[in-house]
Protein backbone atom coordinates (compact mmCIF):
# COMPACT_ATOMS: atom_id res chain seq x y z
CA UNK A 1 0.00 0.00 0.00
CA UNK A 2 0.81 3.58 -0.41
CA UNK A 3 1.62 5.88 2.23
CA UNK A 4 -0.34 8.84 2.60
CA UNK A 5 2.39 11.60 3.61
CA UNK A 6 -0.70 13.24 5.79
CA UNK A 7 -1.77 9.96 7.85
CA UNK A 8 0.02 11.16 10.66
CA UNK A 9 -1.32 14.65 10.56
CA UNK A 10 -5.06 13.16 10.20
CA UNK A 11 -4.51 11.04 13.31
CA UNK A 12 -2.82 13.48 15.74
CA UNK A 13 -4.40 16.91 14.73
CA UNK A 14 -7.21 18.36 16.85
CA UNK A 15 -10.54 17.85 13.86
CA UNK A 16 -10.87 21.25 13.03
CA UNK A 17 -14.42 22.84 12.95
CA UNK A 18 -16.32 23.91 9.86
CA UNK A 19 -18.33 27.27 10.14
CA UNK A 20 -21.41 25.31 9.68
CA UNK A 21 -22.11 21.52 9.92
CA UNK A 22 -25.39 19.72 8.48
CA UNK A 23 -28.01 17.86 11.00
CA UNK A 24 -26.54 14.70 10.63
CA UNK A 25 -22.94 16.01 11.39
CA UNK A 26 -23.87 17.57 14.78
CA UNK A 27 -25.46 14.00 15.59
CA UNK A 28 -22.44 12.51 14.60
CA UNK A 29 -20.51 14.84 17.31
CA UNK A 30 -22.61 14.60 19.31
CA UNK A 31 -22.29 11.09 19.83
CA UNK A 32 -18.70 11.31 19.34
CA UNK A 33 -18.27 13.19 22.72
CA UNK A 34 -20.60 10.41 24.33
CA UNK A 35 -17.63 7.58 24.10
CA UNK A 36 -15.04 9.29 23.80
CA UNK A 37 -15.67 11.18 26.74
CA UNK A 38 -16.78 8.07 28.36
CA UNK A 39 -13.54 6.69 27.94
CA UNK A 40 -11.69 9.32 29.75
CA UNK A 41 -14.09 9.75 32.26
CA UNK A 42 -13.69 5.91 33.38
CA UNK A 43 -9.96 6.13 33.45
CA UNK A 44 -10.28 9.67 35.80
CA UNK A 45 -12.53 7.84 37.84
CA UNK A 46 -9.92 4.91 38.54
CA UNK A 47 -7.12 7.41 39.12
CA UNK A 48 -9.13 9.22 41.79
CA UNK A 49 -10.47 6.18 43.24
CA UNK A 50 -6.67 5.27 43.65
CA UNK A 51 -5.39 8.70 45.09
CA UNK A 52 -8.02 8.11 47.78
CA UNK A 53 -6.62 4.76 48.47
CA UNK A 54 -3.13 6.53 49.03
CA UNK A 55 -4.62 9.50 50.96
CA UNK A 56 -6.04 7.37 53.23
CA UNK A 57 -2.82 5.43 53.81
CA UNK A 58 -0.82 8.52 54.58
CA UNK A 59 -3.67 9.64 57.20
CA UNK A 60 -3.07 5.72 58.75
CA UNK A 61 0.58 5.81 58.92
CA UNK A 62 -0.08 8.82 61.03
CA UNK A 63 -2.16 6.87 63.82
CA UNK A 64 0.13 3.57 63.61
CA UNK A 65 1.07 4.41 67.09
CA UNK A 66 -2.77 4.78 68.67
CA UNK A 67 -3.67 1.47 66.06
CA UNK A 68 -0.72 -0.32 67.77
CA UNK A 69 -2.34 0.77 71.55
CA UNK A 70 -5.72 -0.97 70.15
CA UNK A 71 -3.80 -3.80 69.47
CA UNK A 72 -4.70 -3.26 65.74
CA UNK A 73 -2.67 -2.49 62.69
CA UNK A 74 -2.60 0.31 59.92
CA UNK A 75 -2.17 -0.84 56.40
CA UNK A 76 1.31 0.06 54.92
CA UNK A 77 1.26 -0.35 51.38
CA UNK A 78 -1.32 0.92 48.76
CA UNK A 79 -1.28 -0.19 44.76
CA UNK A 80 -3.24 1.12 41.92
CA UNK A 81 -5.41 -1.55 42.60
CA UNK A 82 -8.81 -0.17 40.32
CA UNK A 83 -6.17 1.52 37.54
CA UNK A 84 -4.87 -2.08 37.31
CA UNK A 85 -7.93 -3.94 37.07
CA UNK A 86 -9.11 -1.18 33.70
CA UNK A 87 -5.88 -1.72 32.20
CA UNK A 88 -7.15 -5.77 32.66
CA UNK A 89 -10.55 -4.61 31.09
CA UNK A 90 -9.14 -2.08 28.51
CA UNK A 91 -9.17 -4.27 25.22
CA UNK A 92 -13.05 -4.98 25.87
CA UNK A 93 -13.18 -1.38 26.09
CA UNK A 94 -11.35 -0.72 23.40
CA UNK A 95 -13.53 -3.21 21.57
CA UNK A 96 -16.70 -1.25 22.76
CA UNK A 97 -15.31 1.98 21.41
CA UNK A 98 -14.16 0.84 17.98
CA UNK A 99 -17.44 -0.74 17.72
CA UNK A 100 -19.97 2.28 18.62
CA UNK A 101 -17.33 4.66 16.92
CA UNK A 102 -17.60 3.11 13.18
CA UNK A 103 -21.07 2.43 13.41
CA UNK A 104 -21.75 6.07 14.33
CA UNK A 105 -20.03 6.98 11.55
CA UNK A 106 -21.45 4.03 9.32
CA UNK A 107 -25.25 6.03 10.38
CA UNK A 108 -23.52 9.65 9.24
CA UNK A 109 -22.99 8.77 6.00
CA UNK A 110 -26.41 6.79 6.26
CA UNK A 111 -28.03 10.27 7.13
CA UNK A 112 -26.05 12.41 5.21
CA UNK A 113 -27.11 10.36 1.67
CA UNK A 114 -30.57 10.93 3.14
CA UNK A 115 -30.58 14.46 3.47
CA UNK A 116 -28.76 14.74 -0.28
CA UNK A 117 -31.72 12.88 -1.64
CA UNK A 118 -34.22 14.73 -0.23
CA UNK A 119 -32.66 18.06 -0.60
CA UNK A 120 -32.09 17.48 -3.96
CA UNK A 121 -34.51 14.60 -5.68
CA UNK A 122 -32.81 15.08 -9.18
CA UNK A 123 -30.13 12.85 -7.49
CA UNK A 124 -32.65 9.88 -6.99
CA UNK A 125 -32.79 9.44 -10.28
CA UNK A 126 -31.65 5.41 -11.91
CA UNK A 127 -32.30 2.74 -13.67
CA UNK A 128 -34.68 1.56 -11.06
CA UNK A 129 -38.32 1.43 -11.67
CA UNK A 130 -41.22 1.72 -9.38
CA UNK A 131 -44.64 0.69 -9.93
CA UNK A 132 -47.62 2.90 -10.57
CA UNK A 133 -49.23 1.56 -7.77
CA UNK A 134 -46.50 2.30 -4.96
CA UNK A 135 -46.35 5.85 -6.91
CA UNK A 136 -50.27 6.67 -6.65
CA UNK A 137 -50.12 5.54 -3.27
CA UNK A 138 -48.92 8.61 -1.92
CA UNK A 139 -50.52 11.73 -1.43
CA UNK A 140 -48.14 14.34 -2.69
CA UNK A 141 -44.57 14.80 -3.99
CA UNK A 142 -42.71 15.56 -0.78
CA UNK A 143 -43.67 12.27 0.52
CA UNK A 144 -42.96 10.19 -2.89
CA UNK A 145 -39.42 12.01 -2.56
CA UNK A 146 -38.91 10.65 1.38
CA UNK A 147 -40.13 7.00 0.30
CA UNK A 148 -37.65 6.86 -2.57
CA UNK A 149 -34.92 8.99 -0.78
CA UNK A 150 -35.30 5.76 2.21
CA UNK A 151 -35.00 3.21 0.12
CA UNK A 152 -32.19 4.40 -2.17
CA UNK A 153 -30.21 4.86 1.54
CA UNK A 154 -31.46 1.29 2.46
CA UNK A 155 -30.15 0.14 -0.99
CA UNK A 156 -26.98 2.08 -0.39
CA UNK A 157 -26.35 1.28 3.22
CA UNK A 158 -25.16 -2.70 2.29
CA UNK A 159 -22.59 -1.82 0.28
CA UNK A 160 -19.09 -1.98 1.26
CA UNK A 161 -17.71 1.00 1.35
CA UNK A 162 -15.29 0.80 -1.28
CA UNK A 163 -18.09 0.11 -3.69
CA UNK A 164 -20.26 2.85 -1.95
CA UNK A 165 -17.12 4.73 -3.02
CA UNK A 166 -17.45 3.82 -6.67
CA UNK A 167 -21.43 4.27 -6.34
CA UNK A 168 -21.23 8.09 -5.16
CA UNK A 169 -18.67 9.20 -7.65
CA UNK A 170 -20.57 7.56 -10.70
CA UNK A 171 -23.79 8.61 -10.05
CA UNK A 172 -23.35 11.38 -7.71
CA UNK A 173 -20.23 12.54 -8.86
CA UNK A 174 -19.10 12.72 -5.11
CA UNK A 175 -15.91 11.78 -3.27
CA UNK A 176 -16.24 10.41 0.01
CA UNK A 177 -12.41 10.04 0.82
CA UNK A 178 -10.74 11.87 -2.64
CA UNK A 179 -7.51 10.51 -1.28
CA UNK A 180 -6.88 6.79 -1.87
CA UNK A 181 -5.11 6.23 1.60
CA UNK A 182 -7.43 7.57 3.26
CA UNK A 183 -10.27 5.28 2.11
CA UNK A 184 -8.12 2.44 2.34
CA UNK A 185 -7.94 3.17 6.13
CA UNK A 186 -11.71 3.98 6.53
CA UNK A 187 -12.04 0.15 4.92
CA UNK A 188 -9.20 -0.78 7.50
CA UNK A 189 -10.98 0.53 10.26
CA UNK A 190 -14.63 -0.69 9.39
CA UNK A 191 -13.65 -4.10 8.67
CA UNK A 192 -11.34 -3.95 12.36
CA UNK A 193 -15.44 -3.25 13.74
CA UNK A 194 -16.65 -6.29 11.21
CA UNK A 195 -13.91 -8.81 12.57
CA UNK A 196 -14.91 -7.57 16.50
CA UNK A 197 -18.58 -8.47 16.00
CA UNK A 198 -18.67 -11.14 13.61
CA UNK A 199 -15.59 -12.76 13.88
CA UNK A 200 -14.25 -12.72 17.53
CA UNK A 201 -11.31 -10.34 16.29
CA UNK A 202 -9.98 -13.70 14.09
CA UNK A 203 -9.19 -12.57 10.86
CA UNK A 204 -10.32 -14.31 7.55
CA UNK A 205 -10.17 -14.59 3.98
CA UNK A 206 -13.30 -11.66 3.46
CA UNK A 207 -11.31 -9.20 5.79
CA UNK A 208 -7.87 -9.87 3.59
CA UNK A 209 -9.55 -9.41 0.42
CA UNK A 210 -11.18 -6.11 1.24
CA UNK A 211 -8.76 -4.89 3.31
CA UNK A 212 -6.07 -5.69 0.90
CA UNK A 213 -3.86 -5.81 4.02
CA UNK A 214 -1.10 -7.83 2.88
CA UNK A 215 0.93 -8.81 6.15
CA UNK A 216 -2.76 -10.09 7.75
CA UNK A 217 -2.97 -14.03 8.16
CA UNK A 218 -5.62 -16.04 8.47
CA UNK A 219 -6.22 -17.21 11.54
CA UNK A 220 -4.23 -14.35 13.59
CA UNK A 221 -5.91 -12.38 16.12
CA UNK A 222 -6.62 -9.02 15.37
CA UNK A 223 -6.69 -7.28 18.64
CA UNK A 224 -6.80 -3.28 18.61
CA UNK A 225 -5.81 -1.60 21.85
CA UNK A 226 -8.18 1.61 24.17
CA UNK A 227 -5.57 3.84 22.02
CA UNK A 228 -5.39 2.85 18.85
CA UNK A 229 -9.63 2.43 19.37
CA UNK A 230 -9.70 6.48 19.93
CA UNK A 231 -7.18 7.25 17.10
CA UNK A 232 -9.17 5.47 14.91
CA UNK A 233 -12.05 7.07 15.77
CA UNK A 234 -10.82 10.61 15.62
CA UNK A 235 -9.91 9.81 12.43
CA UNK A 236 -13.05 9.14 11.33
CA UNK A 237 -14.56 12.10 13.13
CA UNK A 238 -11.62 14.11 10.51
CA UNK A 239 -13.62 12.05 7.90
CA UNK A 240 -16.93 13.29 8.96
CA UNK A 241 -15.44 16.72 8.65
CA UNK A 242 -14.05 16.32 5.49
CA UNK A 243 -17.06 15.04 3.80
CA UNK A 244 -19.83 17.02 5.39
CA UNK A 245 -18.12 20.01 4.07
CA UNK A 246 -17.70 19.07 1.02
CA UNK A 247 -21.35 17.65 0.85
CA UNK A 248 -22.73 20.85 1.66
CA UNK A 249 -21.04 23.04 -0.52
CA UNK A 250 -21.65 20.63 -3.60
CA UNK A 251 -25.55 19.94 -2.76
CA UNK A 252 -26.09 23.48 -0.96
CA UNK A 253 -27.40 21.22 1.51
CA UNK A 254 -29.01 23.24 4.57
CA UNK A 255 -26.04 23.66 7.24
CA UNK A 256 -26.20 24.90 10.75
CA UNK A 257 -23.76 27.13 12.45
CA UNK A 258 -21.49 25.31 14.93
CA UNK A 259 -21.52 26.95 17.91
CA UNK A 260 -18.93 27.59 20.73
CA UNK A 261 -20.23 24.62 22.83
CA UNK A 262 -20.14 22.64 20.20
CA UNK A 263 -16.46 23.17 19.34
CA UNK A 264 -15.27 22.78 22.76
CA UNK A 265 -16.94 19.66 23.08
CA UNK A 266 -14.88 18.21 20.49
CA UNK A 267 -11.88 19.62 21.50
CA UNK A 268 -12.43 18.30 24.59
CA UNK A 269 -12.79 14.83 23.13
CA UNK A 270 -9.76 14.76 21.28
CA UNK A 271 -7.72 16.36 24.42
CA UNK A 272 -8.78 13.33 26.39
CA UNK A 273 -7.01 10.72 24.36
CA UNK A 274 -3.66 12.43 25.32
CA UNK A 275 -4.32 11.93 29.07
CA UNK A 276 -4.23 8.41 28.41
CA UNK A 277 -0.74 6.30 28.72
CA UNK A 278 0.73 4.52 25.65
CA UNK A 279 1.33 1.31 27.44
CA UNK A 280 -2.77 0.73 27.99
CA UNK A 281 -4.30 -2.07 26.56
CA UNK A 282 -3.16 -4.47 23.93
CA UNK A 283 -1.42 -2.99 20.97
CA UNK A 284 -2.13 0.35 22.17
CA UNK A 285 0.60 1.42 19.77
CA UNK A 286 -2.17 1.02 17.14
CA UNK A 287 -0.74 -1.26 14.72
CA UNK A 288 -2.15 -1.90 11.56
CA UNK A 289 -1.29 -5.47 9.73
CA UNK A 290 0.31 -4.04 5.92
CA UNK A 291 -0.44 -0.39 6.19
CA UNK A 292 1.88 2.11 7.82
CA UNK A 293 0.85 4.70 10.58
Amino acid sequence: MSKDTDNDEWLETPVATAHEWSDPCKQFFCDYLGYMSFVDTIFNTAKAADTSTHTLLGVMRKIVPAAAAAGTSAPTEASDTYTSLLKIYSTLLAQMVWCRGVDNFLTYVAQLLGLIFRTRPETLKSSKQESLEIILGFSSIDELVAYLAEKRVYDLAFRGMRELQGTLLRELGFDLFPVQERLNRAVLIIEDRNLIVHNRCVINETYIRRTQADLATVGAMNIPGLLCAQRCMRFLAHAAVDIDGRAVAKFKLPGKPVSEECAGCVRKANDGIRSLSPGTGANASCEFRGQDT
